[in-house]
This record gives structure tokens, C-alpha cells and sequence, in this order.
């Protein structure tokens, strides 16, 4: 068999053939050049450079990700984005786009990968050789070596080292297609953020407030007209249209405000009063004999309508589905005797629920448990149930910006809330049975009573206190409070699952561990200089004692010969 290989660490032709030098004071030879000893430690740095590369890049990314990308907020198209005050709109710090974001994440995966690739394409040569030196290699081996960068399974379980390599290059395979584990990881959302800090500071917003014991003009005509007194009923359901849905929103307290009628949602006050009526309980009676004798006398007709009398508003026409509490039936009190003091109310009252007209031709609930006393009147078929409740009335306070602004106009709790005193709880209650009918009328912004009849009470009466409470301090403030606050701007904000990220960077870093542990193995195994270039390697290898491969290149009968003729590489077949 001829001849067809050439010699990876052949002398140059300047030096003797003879030459006794060692393998280890020769690293490489290409063409006339010969790199000696006192090179050794530029070629090292050299050649593990795309393996440090790779590892601050690796760094780099999660450091960036974790915390400058998480939770920033980024316009989709300005990098001055304008934020919407009270008092107009104004310009913010120049920042990149959630584009150019994107793109530089995806930008340094693409050089990370590069990097990878540089280290591990060439480790390939670098663990053949050490290999073949120590244990050897089957034909089958170092094909599957050169073609697929992997072990196969018989090499890669032949001793502790070989294990350890094997697993840095099947590292290297799965580290190098893990990019889809980082960027599924953050996840834009289109939201209303809040800004923290802006400059020039902005101006504090405006709230209408009332003092207790103190009379406003405007509260004198309240006391002194029936007909602002009406007026104000007639607009509190309003009001409620603007600040609630159909949604049930437990534990929650709105307030409408024109204040914060310029503000975008999720916009967050500083501190502000709210309306706050809490029902703690709802007792249905369920025996007829545990009804009150008064209410029970004169039927629950008559009683809804007689304790309108103790109402600022005059009885209103009743709809099927109203839900009303009576004046307190133990110690009855007017509205007229209202001294504005600031109080808190808590105490039980009878409500009156009519659920259903025309022997339940027209029910507005799904069932009434047969457990529930129900009154029917002889002469209409109406149906009522009775039933105690037990409620907190009075105003809370929100601090420290857990307030925000929920939809226009409307200020809601983003927590919890302490019940005060306010000097408007009193007349709140004695006017919400009104506003309640009005709601019940207009059956737009209070949940369906089909289903949970006790939610549909609770949220009845939480909208006709805030709304008449709002219609109050709207009309009759005497005096203002100021808050700060923070306008809310409309853009992307990323938010990362980190421990996913984590996860990515575990197996980047596996290849740097990894990569050191096999530097150290070759070290100490192989007596063979470290392949820097190993683009070349297999040109390189001296191949003379090797059989032909029985399955030769199907276009090139036999092998084939590399040979140079001036500076040109030629090919031919042997």
C-alpha cells in the first residue's frame, strides 16, 4: 500500500531529521514556523480563550436577565416615553425599546454560542488524540468522534476518564441547543406601571374632604331642600355605574374622584379616604315567630316604605330584587339629627329581601333555601325573605401608595383597610336603602342575584353606602386633603422565571467545570503537547500503518493522498 498520510508533529526541514528533541518542546509546526517551550503559556491562554469567553458571556446574560431585564419596563416603540400627570404630560429618561431589548439578548446568545462552538469543535481532535494515546480508539469510535463530537457508549464507559469526557462533550451538545430554556424564561406583559420617581416632582392631587362638626354652605342646603337632598340620590347611582361592575369584588372599596380623572390605571395614590361598609354577617330568619311583631303587623310592604321616613329621600318606586335595611327598630334615629360627627356605626338590622312578584312568575333568585321563612302577600303573590344583618360602617384611610387607580376616575384599596370614624357615615346610612332601589332599577353595575343570593345582598349594599357616601363628599366638602402619588405609564414589562434561568446557566457552566477537569486530565495523562490549530489535524495525522477502510468513498476508489505543490494542497487518488 502507498504511502497517504502526512505528519502532524513532523520537524521542519531547516532542523535535522535526526533531531533529538521532545514532543514536549515542540507544541506545533506549520510550514517553516516551530513554537518552543517559553511560548507554552500564550499558546494555552490561546486556545482555552472561546472556553473563557463562553463562561463571562454565560455570566453576562444571566446578569443582565436577572437584574436589569426582570421587572423593567420598556416602551414598544419610544425610548422618551411620555407619562400622563394630573397636570399634563411629561417626558421620561431616555431607555432602549423591548425591541432592542430582544435583540440584544439574542445578539449575545448568538456570540455565546459562538464561543461554545469554537471550544468544543476543536476539543474533538484534542480527545481523540488524548484518547488514541491512552486507550485507543476503534475505526467506529473515532468516526463517531469526528462526525456526531460524542463517545460512543463502549469508549465512553472504558475508564473514569473517558467518562468524564464523554460528558463534557454530551454537556456541550445539550448546553449548545439550551437557548430556547433562557429566552422562554421572560415573559412580556402589556401593563400600566407605576413610576417611582419623576423630575421636576410633580404636584400633589386634590381630594374634597369634610371636617367634622362643620357646616359648609353647601351641606346647610342638604339639611335645609328636599330637593338637593333628591338630587343627591338621583346621582349616587351614577357614581356607582362608574366605579363597579357585575364582578362580586369582595373586601373591596372604591371611591370616585375627578381628581384622578387625567390619571391612568394602576396609577397609585399615596393616601386618601375611602368609603368603607363591611357586612360581617347575613342570619336569614327562618321561623315566621322570629320576625319582628311591628314588621310582621303591617306586612313588608309597608314596613320598606315606612322606613323611608327616617331616609333623607323620600320613598322611591321598589323594584323586584331589592334588598333593604330597615331603620334600627330598637333606638330609631332620623337623618335630620345628624350632628356631622365623625362615627363609626356597627350594629345588626332587619333587611327585607324581594325576591320574587306574581307567585315567582318573576324571581330574580335561582332558589331560596326551603329552610328560609318566606312571606307571601295574599293580595300580589309578592315574595319576601328576612333576614339580620350585621355590618360596619364608616370611612378607611389608605396609606403608603396602596391605593391605585382601578378605571377611570375610580380609586380602589390594593390591601387591607382600617374602619374609622367619618363625619358622613351617618347620613351614608340612612341614604343607601335609596340609592339601593336605584341600583336594583338600573342593574348594571351590581352582580346577578341568581346565583349567590348572599353575595348579591353584600355587594347591594357595599355600592349604595360608597355611592352615597361619594355623592356626599362630592357636594358638601367643606375642605381638601393633598396626596402624592404616581403616574402609571403603558408599556412591556418582563417578567423572568428565574429558576429557569438558573438552570441555563447550570449547564453552561457544567462545560466550564467540565472543560477544567479535562485540562487537568490531559495534563497529567498525555505526554503530547496540547493541539492549538486543529482545523488541519486530520492532514496532519501519520496514518502509514493503517489498513485501508474496507468501505472506501463510493466516488473515489482507494484513498486518497494530499500533496502540495507550491502552496497549493492537491488531492489524488492513491
Amino acid at each position: 500500500m502507498k504511502v497517504h498520510y502526512s505528519k502532524l508533529f513532523q520537524w521542519p526541514a531547516t532542523k535535522s531529521n535526526s533531531s533529538s528533541a521532545s514532543y514536549a518542546e515542540i507544541l506545533h509546526t506549520d510550514g517553516d514556523t516551530t513554537v518552543t517551550r517559553n511560548q507554552v503559556f500564550h499558546e494555552w491562554i490561546h486556545t482555552v480563550q472561546p472556553l473563557i469567553i463562553h463562561c463571562i458571556l454565560s455570566v453576562t446574560i444571566v446578569l443582565f436577565v436577572v437584574f436589569y431585564i426582570s421587572g423593567t419596563r420598556f416602551s414598544a416603540t419610544e425610548h422618551i416615553a411620555h407619562v400622563q400627570t394630573a397636570n399634563g404630560a411629561l417626558p421620561l429618561p431616555f431607555a432602549p425599546t423591548q425591541p432592542e431589548i430582544v435583540t440584544i439578548i439574542s445578539s449575545m446568545i448568538v456570540l455565546q454560542k459562538w464561543a461554545l462552538t469554537a471550544w468544543v469543535v476543536p476539543l474533538c481532535w484534542r480527545v481523540a488524540v488524548l484518547l488514541m494515546e491512552r486507550h485507543g480508539l476503534r475505526r467506529q469510535d473515532l468516526r463517531a468522534l469526528v462526525r456526531h463530537r460524542l463517545l460512543t457508549p463502549h469508549t465512553y464507559l472504558a475508564s473514569a476518564p473517558a467518562f468524564i469526557i464523554g460528558t463534557l462533550l454530551l454537556s456541550g451538545l445539550v448546553a449548545n441547543s439550551a437557548s430556547p430554556i433562557l429566552t422562554g424564561s421572560i415573559a412580556w406583559i402589556q401593563q400600566n406601571t407605576p413610576i417611582h420617581s419623576l423630575q421636576p416632582r410633580i404636584d400633589p392631587i386634590v381630594f374634597e374632604e369634610l371636617e367634622a362638626e362643620v357646616r359648609s354652605s353647601a351641606l346647610n342646603m342638604y339639611f335645609d331642600d328636599q330637593i338637593t337632598r333628591d338630587g343627591v340620590v338621583q346621582r349616587a347611582p351614577g357614581l356607582a355605574g362608574i366605579a363597579w361592575g357585575r364582578e362580586t369584588e369582595k373586601g373591596i372599596y372604591k371611591r370616585v374622584s375627578r381628581s384622578v380623572e387625567a390619571l391612568e390605571t394602576n396609577s397609585t395614590i399615596e393616601n386618601v379616604t375611602l368609603p368603607y361598609f363591611e357586612v360581617h354577617s347575613i342570619e336569614w330568619i327562618k321561623d315566621e315567630k322570629n320576625v319582628p311583631n311591628k314588621v310582621k303587623s303591617e306586612g313588608p310592604d309597608n314596613a320598606i316604605f315606612r322606613s323611608f321616613d327616617w331616609s333623607p329621600s323620600g320613598a322611591p318606586y321598589i323594584f323586584v330584587g331589592s334588598a333593604i335595611y330597615l331603620e334600627n327598630l330598637t333606638n330609631p334615629t332620623n337623618w335630620s339629627s345628624d350632628t356631622i360627627g365623625s362615627i363609626m356605626i356597627k350594629e345588626s338590622r332587619l333587611l327585607i329581601f324581594w325576591f320574587s312578584s306574581a307567585s315567582g312568575y318573576r324571581g330574580v333568585a335561582q332558589r331560596i333555601s326551603p329552610s328560609i321563612y318566606v312571606h307571601t302577600a295574599p293580595e300580589t303573590g309578592d315574595q319576601y325573605a328576612f333576614a339580620w344583618i350585621t355590618f360596619t360602617a364608616g370611612a378607611g384611610k389608605c396609606r403608603g401608595y396602596q391605593c391605585i387607580v382601578s378605571s377611570p376616575s375610580t380609586i380602589q384599596n390594593n390591601g387591607p383597610i382600617t374602619p374609622e370614624p367619618h363625619p358622613l357615615t351617618f347620613q351614608a346610612v340612612h341614604m343607601a336603602p335609596a340609592v339601593a332601589v336605584s341600583l336594583v332599577a338600573h342593574n348594571a353595575s351590581i352582580p346577578s342575584s341568581w346565583n349567590n343570593t348572599n353575595e348579591y345582598i353584600e355587594a347591594l349594599l357595599v355600592r349604595s353606602y360608597s355611592a352615597a357616601w361619594n355623592t356626599l363628599i362630592e357636594d358638601m366638602s367643606a375642605s381638601y386633603a393633598n396626596s402624592a402619588y404616581r403616574p402609571s405609564l403603558h408599556c412591556s414589562v418582563a417578567y423572568v422565571n428565574q429558576p429557569r434561568v438558573y438552570v441555563w446557566l447550570a449547564l453552561q457552566l457544567s462545560i466550564t467545570f467540565l472543560s477544567i477537569v479535562f485540562l487537568i486530565l490531559r495534563s497529567r495523562l498525555s505526554k503530547l503537547p496540547l493541539i492549538e490549530d486543529t482545523s488541519l489535524t486530520a492532514f496532519y495525522l501519520d496514518t502509514t500503518s493503517l489498513p485501508e477502510s474496507n468501505n472506501p468513498h463510493p466516488l473515489m476508489k482507494g484513498a486518497l493522498k494530499i500533496q502540495e505543490e507550491e502552496s497549493w494542497l492537491r488531492v489524488k487518488v492513491v
